[in-house]
């Protein structure tokens, strides 16, 4: 049965059919209907007219059925201007990243479409940290361009790009920016899809760390899409711990960009948890400077403070967040979504950058993700992020300005968010989803007598929403309206 409007219901059911399929931050649409291999023609076309004189332009793609068509679709329409195309293969957007940052592409494209189901796919363009045009502006420009597109005007002779391998590489540049340590404690890690595989086998090896793989099957992708936090990977992946008697566990979506942990009974590691045991291992300096989305800012915050530093609220999105990052000189940023930028790589975000750095924060906690995890607690708790369907931000503020209008505060950081708090016991944000038809709901608080999953019933309740049945009430942390205390 279709969900009512105003219904909580997982993300993995969500459908979007007003939400366009061009974003700030890349283009994603079904195949072939909406992303197809006219469209990767196109888009080749496009880019080889916007970059003029001779560039080296790098192409990449996850392990989707579809990838290899659009693929040979989007060279063919690069070809034929003197630009020279680098295949760089089957692996993770940062391989992508770290080919601009090395000065080895001028431009970059990945066929991806990221943690969605593999009926799906789209493109990413990364382009050289610095560049005035920045990412979103050339995704925006292509999608004013294409209704003018007449592909029997564009002919082009399909060239063959050059190989290029920089797996082991990456693995190699990877290790070298931090410390790590020679045992982990028993490890499983999940690669969604197998294009993990690429990177993280000679990493593994090179580290000579003794992990449990799981889900390491190239092309073959979860049935809602491989997202490790959606429901059905996270059951996946707790009987895999169970199966590997592994004391946590790391997975990576479809194009490895969004990392989460786990702990031992499979219960995973909330993202603003993650942040602040990131932000503990940053060095101290006076100008220590971090960004965020603002959708959970509790836990970054004191740790922050604690080092002297200060945290930069934008707008959500990977264009927003790199793009502050790059203006400010920040050492990290941060997206509810699972997704982390560091300074190292130019503000791109980094799946694997963000699994190193952890474990080597972890080192703090004697290597014990569970120990961090508590300690991070104490200073501020909070509940899984909820997705709420065809609820508008003004249609739901207008629903509490009764009971919490006194809260609301002004100024939240970013134009589309909506802030509602109470000094520095509780915070609620909202937040309008870019890619789906649904609000964003965090909370969080920094009381340690407030009842957090009380609070998210409050809110829902006078937002009118029609809370859902837990879809797993067995689970020891899920309430009766499944919200989800992390």
């Amino acid at each position: 049965m279709a969900p009512q409007t105003g219904q909580l219901i997982s993300s993995a059911k969500l459908a979007a059919p007003n939400v366009s399929i061009f974003r700030s931050g890349d283009i994603r649409g079904r195949y072939p209907d909406q992303v197809s291999e006219s469209m990767a023609f196109a888009l080749g076309c496009f880019l080889s007219e916007r970059l003029g004189a001779r560039a080296s332009v790098a192409l990449a793609r996850d392990t989707r059925a579809s990838g290899g068509s659009l693929f040979e679709a989007l060279v063919s329409g690069l070809s034929g201007s003197g630009h020279q195309l680098i295949d760089l293969g089957v692996v993770p957007k940062e391989v992508a990243s770290y080919a601009l940052i090395k000065e080895i592409a001028d431009l970059a494209v990945v066929v991806t479409a990221s943690h969605h189901p593999a009926g799906m796919n789209g493109f990413k363009i990364l382009e050289q940290p610095g560049t005035s045009k920045p990412q979103g502006d050339v995704i925006q420009a292509f999608s004013h361009w294409l209704p003018y597109f007449d592909k029997r005007d564009q002919a082009r002779t399909s060239e063959a790009a050059m190989p290029l391998d920089l797996s082991d590489q990456y693995a190699d540049w990877l290790i070298a920016q931090l410390p790590l340590p020679e045992v982990v404690s028993p490890l499983l890690v999940c690669g969604l899809g197998g294009t993990a595989d690429s990177v993280a086998d000679p990493l593994i090896k090179k580290l000579g760390w003794k992990v449990t793989k799981n889900q390491w099957i190239r092309g073959v992708l979860p049935e809602e899409g491989p997202d490790p936090r959606l429901p059905g990977n996270r059951q996946l992946i707790q009987s895999a711990i169970a199966e590997a008697d592994a004391n946590w566990a790391v997975a990576w979506d479809g194009d490895c960009d969004r990392c989460v942990f786990f702990d031992r009974a499979g219960h995973e590691i909330a993202t603003p948890y993650l942040n602040q045991i990131l932000i503990e291992s940053l060095p101290v300096t006076p100008s220590l400077l971090c960004v965020t989305d603002g959708r959970s800012v509790f836990n970054a915050e004191t740790a922050l403070a604690r080092r002297g530093g200060h945290l930069q609220v934008v707008e959500s999105g990977s264009v927003w967040v790199r793009r502050a990052m790059m203006a400010s000189g920040a050492a990290y940023g941060m997206e509810s979504s699972s997704h982390h930028y560091f300074s190292e790589l130019s503000g791109f975000d980094s799946g694997f950058l963000t699994f190193l750095k952890t474990v080597s924060a972890l080192e703090r906690w004697g290597g014990d993700v569970e120990v961090a995890r508590d300690a991070c607690r104490e200073d501020a708790r909070c509940l899984a992020e909820m997705t709420i369907i065809d609820l508008s931000v003004d249609q739901a503020v207008d629903c509490l300005e009764k009971g919490f209008g006194r809260f609301r505060q002004r100024g939240s950081g970013t134009s589309s968010q909506v802030v509602f708090s109470e000094a520095d016991d509780w915070r609620v944000s909202l937040q309008a989803s870019k890619t789906e038809s649904a609000l964003r709901v965090n909370v969080e608080t920094k009381n340690p007598l407030r009842s957090i999953e009380a609070l998210g019933e409050e809110f829902l309740a006078s937002m009118g929403v029609a809370m859902a049945k837990a879809a797993a009430p067995s689970e020891r942390r899920l309430s009766r309206h499944a919200l989800i205390a992390l």
